[in-house]
């Protein structure tokens, strides 16, 4: 019979249009990460990149392994996942604060200052990021020295917690818990005063030495005017 030649017109073969296409799909992958490190996307987006890095890791495995159809598959879905990304930057930046604020809201200071430091990421010149990482840092501050308030008056020591309880406020004015602590603390102390010198007055009426006892009189006139 006679012999056929080779058809050198004929389609390349699927498997080379796969790794072809995979190609490509790695070409716009690699692009996208460089520009995605360039706009430092590990520091405000670091799950979303994590997870690119992931894919891009398994589909070089893959390709290397020739299983050309899914290294492909997961180059263009790191490609969907970082575009819009990069492409909504100013988006995520203004979530980042608007999430970050509710966090420092909702007693959360350690998350609303990793939001903000997101945020700087992304613009390290934003004095709205730069202010919500201050009273984030703050509040954390505020929320360690309340600690140390509440165990303090757990041990009976009112005057010292009285003295954090004062800086806390100096610190945030609008931390109700220590607002309410340092009034009901005042009470008590003041209760504890008035009694002291009732005390003193009882004692110096006993005593029959009326010149402190009109002192602890006065006294006690003074406190009761205040």
């Amino acid at each position: 019979s006679t012999p056929v030649a080779p058809d050198h017109g004929v389609e390349p073969a699927p498997a080379d249009d796969l790794e072809t296409e995979a190609t490509a799909a790695l070409a716009t992958a690699l692009d996208l990460k460089i520009s995605a490190e360039a706009q430092g996307v590990s520091r405000w987006a670091p799950e979303a990149y994590a997870l690119a890095l992931e894919d891009i890791t398994e589909a070089q495995t893959l390709m290397a392994n020739q299983h050309f159809r899914e290294s492909g598959t997961l180059y263009r879905q790191v490609s969907t996942d970082l575009t819009p990304l990069l492409d909504t930057k100013e988006l995520v930046y203004q979530r980042l604060l608007e999430s970050g604020e509710n966090r420092l809201g909702e007693g959360d200071p350690d998350g609303a200052g990793e939001l903000a430091e997101r945020g700087l990421a992304i613009h390290p010149e934003s004095e709205a990021a730069a202010s919500l990482a201050r009273r984030a840092q703050a509040r954390m501050s505020v929320l360690e020295q309340f600690e140390r308030a509440e165990e303090l008056e757990e041990a009976g020591d009112l005057e010292q917690d009285a003295v954090i309880l004062a800086e806390i406020m100096a610190l945030d004015g609008t931390f109700q818990p220590a607002v309410s602590a340092a009034a009901r603390i005042s009470r008590i102390l003041e209760q504890r005063a008035f009694d002291s010198r009732m005390t003193s007055l009882y004692n110096s009426i006993e005593r029959s030495n009326f010149s402190e006892a009109e002192k602890s009189l006065r006294l006690l006139q003074h406190s009761r005017a205040h």
